[in-house]
């Protein structure tokens, strides 16, 4: 729950998959699309270092999704 941040300033989403390769990245940017529906955009932040930014309009959608699962201390991650 701890790896990711809602980006006040954007609205949207990041999750920290600063460990993925790009291949990673994109699997799981096309697994969050397909099956969840969301907007996703794969953002290069230093050489082959990529996270996952959770676009403003799909927030409220991937909040719906995780919210039940979050624990009280961690719903600020998702801007609640």
């Amino acid at each position: 729950m701890g790896d990711g941040m809602y980006r006040k300033d954007r609205g949207g989403i990041v999750i920290c998959t600063d460990s993925f390769t790009l291949e990673g990245n994109q699997l799981l940017q096309t697994v969050l699309v397909e099956k969840f529906g969301l907007s996703v955009s794969i953002q290069k932040r230093i050489e082959n270092v990529y996270r996952l930014y959770i676009q403003k309009k799909s927030r409220d959608r991937l909040v719906d999704l995780v919210k039940p699962f979050l624990i009280s201390s961690m719903v600020y991650k998702v801007g609640l």
